[in-house]
């Protein structure tokens, strides 16, 4: 059994797996690189993580634009912070996915 446990840990090296989740397979051969490559590689792994980090960094916002409302106690500058830290949050992130998607678009009419 242990034998068994020790093929499979050797396998999943934290290394090999995020090699294996952001360079695209075709990349790994000696082959040259193709710009469908390259479309997979800006549309899926930059963009992807591009959009990932900001929905991190917007969800973040959005929950400090609301935890400053709820705790204005009742004082009107606090409250329109608020509001405007909630504003700009979600403006953010529309923005990010616009451009996000601008991106893609780009890239698959060149390629």
């Amino acid at each position: 059994m242990t034998k068994f446990f020790k093929k499979i840990v050797n396998k999943i090296n934290p290394r090999n797996v995020l090699y294996a989740l952001i360079i695209p397979e075709s990349w790994k051969t000696s082959a040259p690189i193709n710009l469908s490559d390259l479309n997979d590689f800006v549309s899926g792994t930059i963009v992807g993580l591009a959009l990932n980090l900001a929905g991190f960094v917007a969800l973040f916002f959005v929950f400090l634009g609301g935890y400053m409302w709820i705790t204005s106690s009742g004082d009107t500058g606090k409250i329109e912070q608020g509001k405007k830290t909630l504003i700009y949050a979600l403006a953010g992130f529309v923005l990010v996915l616009v451009s996000g998607s601008l991106v893609k678009i780009v890239v698959n009419l060149l390629t």
